[in-house]
């Protein structure tokens, strides 16, 4: 969650790793009481669409690492890897995703820091996505 550090002899909040909750916390502690806002939860998945595996499964790069996609015995899965030597960012096992639109995904691991942040595929309506947005950064894709 968040914590008060000292940076440059000013005093900031920051997190260790677990930033949605600390967004979750701050957006509902001050907002809640000036106007009653809260966060939606995530929107479920929708059990009736069933996606084609050919469509989204592959690599997407960008200069973070590589963002993979896969499918085995009905479910898709979503992991990480970073390049060699880069300290920057996380390394995910393959991780089960459910399917909330065509468009959107988010992950079923069981933690809600990875569950309730929502993947976007993006590209051609027609087409398999060109593109996985996951977090702030952009994958491209790479190979199928």
């Amino acid at each position: 969650m968040g914590r008060l550090h000292n940076w440059s002899g000013k005093k900031v909040i920051g997190h260790d790793g677990d930033a949605p909750a600390l967004f979750d916390s701050l957006f509902d502690s001050t907002f809640a009481k000036l106007g009653r806002l809260t966060i939606p939860q995530t929107p479920a998945a929708d059990a009736a669409f069933k996606p084609d595996p050919a469509d989204y499964v592959g690599d997407y790069t960008n200069i973070a690492g590589t963002l993979s996609i896969s499918h085995n015995k009905g479910q898709h899965h979503l992991a990480l890897t970073r390049p060699p030597g880069q300290v920057a960012g996380i390394d995910l096992p393959a991780t089960p995703v459910v399917f909330i639109d065509r468009n959107t995904v988010r992950m079923a691991s069981g933690d809600p820091r990875l569950d309730n942040q929502p993947i976007t595929l993006q590209g051609n309506d027609r087409a398999r996505p060109d593109f996985v947005g996951y977090g702030l950064r952009l994958y491209r894709r790479s190979r199928s």
